[in-house]
Formats: C-alpha cells, structure tokens, sequence
C-alpha cells in the first residue's frame, strides 16, 4: 500500500507494519509504530483489500491490523480496549466488538 509522509514524499508500505487506520475529516491516516501516515485509500478500500491479511474494521472510524493487538479489555457498554504493540490504545465500538471476538476465537 502507498501513502505519504509529512513532506508528501511518497511512501510504499507493508500492510504488516500498520497499527491502524483511522479517517478524520475525510482523510484516512495509518499508524505505525513511531510515524504517521497520510492515504488516498478509504477505511472501506483498505478493509476490503487487508481483511486477508488480518485488518478488522473496530469501528466506524477505524481499521485495526489484528496482528499489532497486544491486549484486549472489556469496557462499559459493550466495547472493548485494544492495545496496540506500541502501547496505544484504541476503542473497539459496541457494533463491532462481537465480530472481532468471532474472528479472534474469543
């Protein structure tokens, strides 16, 4: 996948090393460890193309990549914290908690 950095240089990258997706204001950013990047990709074209390679939609907002979750909690209201690998965390909606915990087996 391709994205740009902060220079709008552009960046191919493993979908393997994106955290996560989120889209604000219409702009989808990925989240990597340490670096954010900038994509044309929707969250719908970046589920659609990553869903085989672990990315889960988690909410209306955000795509998580399943393999950078490092702990999943309960919270109120049916939803879920998942801690990425780099300590962030990241809320699980109510409306897509039952479908991660199907795909994860739990």
């Amino acid at each position: 996948m391709y994205a740009w950095d902060a220079d709008k240089s552009t960046i191919l990258l493993s979908p393997a090393t994106v955290l996560y997706a989120e889209s604000v204001e219409e702009n989808t950013f990925l989240y990597c460890k340490k670096v954010v990047y900038q994509t044309p990709l929707t969250l719908a074209e970046l589920e659609l193309r990553c869903s085989a390679l672990g990315f889960q939609r988690v909410s209306r907002t955000m795509v998580a990549n399943l393999h950078r979750i490092h702990s999943l909690k309960s919270c109120a209201a049916a939803r879920i914290e998942a801690t990425m690998e780099n300590g962030e965390r990241i809320m699980v909606s109510r409306h897509y908690a039952p479908l991660l915990k199907e795909r994860l087996g739990v």
